[in-house]
C-alpha cells in the first residue's frame, strides 16, 4: 500500500505563517482605524449647506456645547463646521511669516490664501456683524450663538515658531475685533467676557501675554504645573495638558485609579485658580473607550472636549 510522505515543518514555515498572520492583522486593524476615523478626516456629514461667504448661523439652529475643535483649520470649512456643530471652542495652529500669520499645522504646507485673517478674524467679523440688529434690539450678549448669545467662542492660537515676532502679528491681526469691542479682557483682575475670547498657545510667554497693555488675550496655563502661582484668570483662560503624555495609556478599556486620582486633582487645581480645565491628545479608538472616556472626563467637571469628531462630542453632552 502506498503511504503519503510529508515534510516536516521547520522553522522557515513558521515564520512564513507568522509573518502572513501579521500581515492579516495589521490591515484589519488599519481598516478599523480607518473606519473610526473617517467622521473627522473626511468631514462630509449630511446636512451641510453649501459652502458660502456668510458665516452666519440660521436663527435657533445650534446650541452651544462645550466642544472645542482640534486643529479646525483641516475641515473642510474651517470655523465654519464646528460653529455648525455647536462647539464653543476652534484651535488655529499659526507660524509668522513676512508680516504675515499662517494657519497649518506645519511650516512646510503653509498656504498664502490660509492666513489666520482670511480663516478666522474676517469671517467673525462678518458672523459678529450680521448679529448687530439683536444687539441693537436690546438682546443681550450678542455673541455668535442665538440660542445662548451670552456663550463666548474661544479662539484657541498655537503660536509654532518665533514667539517675539508671532506675538505682536497676533496683536495686530485681532484689532479688527478689538476696535468693536468683542473681545474677552482683563479689567482690574475681572474677566469681561466678549463674543470672542483669544487663548494663546504653544511657543506664546506668560510675560508678552502680562505686558499687553489690551489685557485681551490670555494664556494657555500648563495643566501640569500650576503648582507655578504665576497662573491665574488674570492671565490665563485654559489649563491644558496631552492626555497621553500626563495621564497615560487606557489599558483594557479603563482608567486606573491612580490615573483618576490625577485627573481629578488637574481639575481641582484649575477651577481653584478659576482656569478651565482642557486635554488633547485625547484616546480616539476604540470608538467605545473614547465614548466612555469622555463621559467620565464631562462627569469629573471638564470644561472642554477638545476633538477631532465634533459629532461625536455633541452626542456625550446630549446624553447628560
Amino acid at each position: 500500500m502506498a503511504s503519503l510522505s510529508t515534510k516536516p515543518i521547520t522553522r522557515y514555515h513558521l515564520f512564513a505563517l507568522g509573518l502572513v498572520g501579521g500581515v492579516i492583522a495589521t490591515s484589519g486593524l488599519i481598516f478599523a482605524l480607518t473606519l473610526q476615523l473617517s467622521p473627522f478626516l473626511w468631514n462630509h456629514r449630511l446636512g451641510y449647506p453649501p459652502t458660502s461667504s456668510n458665516l452666519g448661523l440660521r436663527d435657533g439652529d445650534t446650541i452651544p456645547v462645550p466642544c472645542s475643535s482640534h486643529n479646525d483649520y483641516w475641515r473642510e470649512r474651517p470655523l465654519h463646521s464646528a460653529l455648525l456643530e455647536g462647539c464653543i471652542g476652534v484651535e488655529a495652529d499659526v507660524w509668522p511669516l513676512r508680516g504675515q500669520l499662517y494657519v497649518s499645522h506645519s511650516r512646510d504646507r503653509l498656504d498664502t490664501g490660509r492666513t489666520l485673517s482670511a480663516l478666522y478674524i474676517d469671517p467673525l467679523v462678518k458672523v459678529l456683524q450680521d448679529k448687530a440688529p439683536q444687539r441693537e434690539h436690546g438682546k443681550a450678549g450678542g455673541g455668535v450663538y442665538d440660542a445662548d448669545p451670552n456663550q463666548t467662542l474661544v479662539l484657541l492660537v498655537d503660536i509654532k515658531a518665533s514667539p517675539t515676532v508671532a506675538w505682536p502679528l497676533l496683536l495686530e491681526q485681532l484689532e479688527p475685533l478689538r476696535t468693536r469691542g468683542w473681545l474677552s479682557h482683563n479689567s482690574n483682575g475681572t474677566l469681561v467676557s466678549g463674543p470672542i475670547t483669544v487663548v494663546a498657545s504653544g511657543m506664546t510667554r506668560l510675560q508678552d501675554v502680562e505686558e499687553n497693555p489690551s489685557r485681551d488675550v490670555f494664556l494657555d496655563a500648563p495643566l501640569a504645573k500650576l503648582d507655578d502661582s504665576s497662573y491665574n484668570a488674570s492671565n490665563s483662560y485654559y489649563a491644558s495638558v496631552s492626555f497621553r503624555r500626563s495621564i497615560g495609556w487606557i489599558w483594557l478599556g479603563d482608567l486606573r485609579q491612580s490615573q483618576l486620582l490625577k485627573i481629578r486633582d488637574h481639575i481641582k487645581k484649575a477651577h481653584s485658580r478659576g482656569l478651565k480645565v482642557r486635554y488633547w491628545s485625547l484616546p480616539i479608538w476604540p470608538l467605545s473607550v473614547r465614548k466612555r472616556l469622555w463621559g467620565l472626563l464631562v462627569d469629573e467637571g471638564l470644561d472642554v472636549l477638545h476633538v477631532d469628531d465634533l459629532f461625536g462630542a455633541r452626542e456625550v453632552f446630549a446624553q447628560r
